[in-house]
């Protein structure tokens, strides 16, 4: 009589839970989170300062941000230099991850940065001093430039 054979035998189990061990590693760092918060944040930068740019061309001017290097967060004022609701549903002040800082070789009062009807960045709030020069911020590494006269904001 010839005995049924059914199952795996402990080598076969042992083989294959090492191979998905060996698979487990290499695959389990391409899905952490690292860096994705980072990203995050300057995504939703260039977001809530698009929209003030805008906010102020359609408004005849006068919307602002400031960056607060110490504290890592930025602040959007709308025209009447209040906080605005921002469209990426975060709350006045934003909190960077990292760390947030402001480069420009005009100079800012109190590192607030404005726009005029025309979109263009300002130094004051009523938009009668442009800025001259490129507005450099650095968010987490990454610098995102704002050009002094047509107000383009990019990475």
């Amino acid at each position: 009589m010839i005995k049924d054979k059914r199952g795996f035998t402990v080598i076969e189990l042992v083989t294959v839970i090492i191979i998905l061990a060996v698979v487990g590693v290499i695959v389990a760092p391409k899905f952490s989170n690292d860096g994705f918060k980072e990203s995050a944040d300057v995504t939703n930068f260039l977001i809530n300062v698009k929209f003030a740019r805008g906010k102020s061309m359609v408004e005849g001017g006068g919307w602002s941000f400031k960056i607060n290097s110490t504290n890592r967060n930025y602040e959007i004022f709308d025209n009447d230099g209040n906080h605005a609701e921002l469209p990426s549903g975060e709350k006045n002040p934003v909190n960077i991850t990292q760390s947030i800082s402001f480069s420009a070789q005009d100079t800012l009062v109190n590192n607030r940065l404005y726009f005029n009807s025309l979109g263009q960045p300002t130094l004051n709030d009523n938009g009668s001093t442009l800025a001259k020069h490129k507005i450099i911020i650095n968010i987490n590494g990454k610098k995102i430039f704002i050009d002094p006269f047509s107000g383009g904001i990019y990475e």
